[in-house]
């Protein structure tokens, strides 16, 4: 996150994160291998606002409020993301 974007964000979360579409995200926690998704859309639910997600198993949708947590960040390294879009897409 970044207190001077480069672009104005698609969405940003209650915490402050700032989602653009199409951006890569790795979970991380102990004991659990890194699990991997894209982050697609924001999609008005009856529950409220919810991220559409992209994972090897296909779409969901989980709370915005996931981005904000301390496990979960965005990839930016070009090599990372490319191994991330095999692992979804592949």
């Amino acid at each position: 996150m970044s207190s001077r974007p480069t672009r104005d964000p698609y969405f940003r979360t209650c915490g402050g994160t700032d989602l653009q579409r199409e951006t890569y995200w790795v979970v991380k926690q102990t004991d659990q291998p890194d699990y991997c998704f894209r982050f697609v859309e924001i999609q008005d639910t009856p529950g409220g606002l919810a991220a559409l997600i992209q994972d090897d198993t296909g779409y969901m949708s989980l709370d915005t409020g996931i981005f904000d947590q301390d496990f979960v960040e965005q990839l930016t390294d070009p090599e990372i993301i490319a191994l991330a879009m095999l692992s979804i897409h592949g």
